[in-house]
């Protein structure tokens, strides 16, 4: 089950919330008429209800429904799982309240609370209690005003410097809103992550050894003697023969190459995370998080792994 994170904004309005998130490339965006459940990657429901919900089509294969539900105080709490806060963290949540600002504009801020007002004292208590009035002085004669102070100098643009202002208090993100590498630390050493790391490059190593190379010579010397077979006969009809041959050669040997490659991830996996429960979970999160940054062969090989291990 995945576990989610409760990530307080200060964001009121429910339609500048969806345009702010459409405007960061999130397309299916939700606004739910009564709080609805999360979908996993799995195509599970998790526990929590939102009433603004991100489907995770739109946020990637392996990835959860991103969430936004209104608090007590009429803010809405965005509900992140935390194989997402690599994508969704600080930055990515300032981005978003920028945004909604600018859509939202001033009308949108939630009022500020007003202080209580004290409950006025009867006038005849008030003067039961007051100190006795200290007898009356005779009056000084009226001083002249102090100058006014000389004006400070104007610093120079040089001495200015362009760090932007900081953010104010309310609307920042404070709780709960740790990135990848902090999760990291939570859930285990220095020396355990990277011997995760150690076994992920040697599983992906492994299935790279038995996948072996594309063959293009071997590729290269089939379809030079297809055309030598068909220049010496003189037939276009062998020619089309044997390139349709070739071609249903090639789609079968590279399927037989991608069964290889994933079956030798899969031992390789189970060979190196078969008893460490919590070692496997935390590889599984990592290939879950950097499946979007790999291509060809090695993300396909990714895919059917965690499918085998799901």
């Amino acid at each position: 089950m995945a576990k989610l994170r409760r990530i307080p904004t200060s964001m009121t309005s429910g339609a500048a919330l969806v345009a702010a998130l459409e405007q960061l490339g999130l397309r299916e965006v939700e606004r739910c008429p009564d709080p609805s459940p999360l979908i996993s990657w799995r195509g599970q429901p998790l526990p929590e209800l939102a009433e603004i919900i991100v489907r995770r089509r739109s946020i990637g294969a392996t990835a959860d429904d991103l969430g936004f539900v209104r608090g007590a105080e009429g803010r809405y709490e965005a509900i992140v799982s935390e194989i997402l806060l690599s994508r969704f963290d600080k930055r990515w949540f300032a981005e978003l309240e920028k945004r909604y600002a600018a859509l939202a504009g001033p009308a949108a801020a939630p009022p500020e609370p007003r202080a209580a007002k004290a409950p006025e004292r009867p006038a005849e208590r008030a003067t039961e209690f007051a100190p006795p009035k200290a007898p009356e002085r005779s009056r000084a004669p009226a001083q002249s005003p102090p100058p006014a102070p000389s004006p400070l100098p104007r610093p120079s643009p040089r001495a200015e410097t362009s760090a932007p202002p900081p953010l104010p208090r309310r609307g920042s993100i404070e709780v709960d809103s740790v990135e990848m590498p902090a999760l990291a630390r939570e859930d285990g050493n220095a020396a355990d992550l990277a011997k995760i790391e150690t076994d992920l490059v040697a599983i992906l190593g492994a299935a790279k050894r038995a996948g072996g190379g594309y063959g293009c010579l071997r590729s290269l010397v089939l379809v030079a003697l297809i055309c030598v077979a068909a220049t010496g006969a003189r037939s276009v009809a062998i020619l089309v023969l044997g390139l349709v041959g070739y071609g249903v050669f090639t789609v079968r040997d590279l399927a037989r190459r991608h069964e290889r490659m994933v079956q030798a991830a899969t031992a390789e996996f189970r060979l190196r995370f078969g008893s460490r429960a919590k070692a496997r979970e935390l590889a599984l999160q990592r290939l879950r998080r950097e499946i979007g940054k790999l291509d060809g062969d090695k993300r396909a090989v990714v895919e059917q792994l965690l499918r085998r291990l799901s």
